[in-house]
């Protein structure tokens, strides 16, 4: 399922298909943090949040969420700084890729430990945030660094606007 364009406000967990898998928002621009919700949809395996789906600085996943996931892509999250990932959130993770979200900190120590937790990508993140994982890798899970030369979009300024505005 992907939902393209702003909501004002992520859905109830009933309004979403019961047995969905994949699921991908984008330029949602959610205040609210998504995780909680998301966290509740049982048969999800793989959860893209890309291109401002999220406008706040942290994420927080709760005790026993995400119980199925698999997969999970964070792109282009500007103003996302912190993510806590609780006891027993993404047991099955398997695969993270973050990408172009300057501001993120670190990623938590809970799942760099875990033991389905093999592969992560990371792609245009700062140096110091490569660095940081690196240090905090204690199995030595699979890291792949890319860097990627993006065209900027005819809206967004070379000084950091984006139409026209601060």
């Amino acid at each position: 399922m992907n939902l393209l364009g702003r909501l004002q406000k992520l859905p109830e967990i009933d309004h979403f298909p019961p047995n969905i898998k994949v699921l991908t928002l984008s330029v949602s621009q959610l205040d609210e943090d998504p995780m909680p919700v998301l966290g509740q949809l049982q048969n999800l395996t793989v959860l893209r949040l890309l291109a401002n789906s999220y406008l706040g600085e942290k994420i927080v996943c709760p005790p026993g969420t995400f119980e199925g996931l698999e997969v999970l892509k964070l792109w282009m999250l500007k103003d996302l700084k912190n993510w806590e990932l609780e006891e027993g959130a993404m047991k099955k993770l398997k695969e993270l890729n973050i990408r172009c979200c300057s501001k993120l900190e670190n990623i938590p120590n809970r799942l760099l430990e875990q033991g389905t937790f093999k592969d992560l990508t990371l792609t245009n993140m700062p140096e110091k945030f490569k660095q940081t994982v690196e240090m905090n890798n204690p199995r030595k899970v699979s890291i792949t660094v890319k860097d990627y030369k993006f065209t900027p979009l005819p809206w967004e300024q070379a000084d950091g606007t984006q139409n026209g505005t601060a």
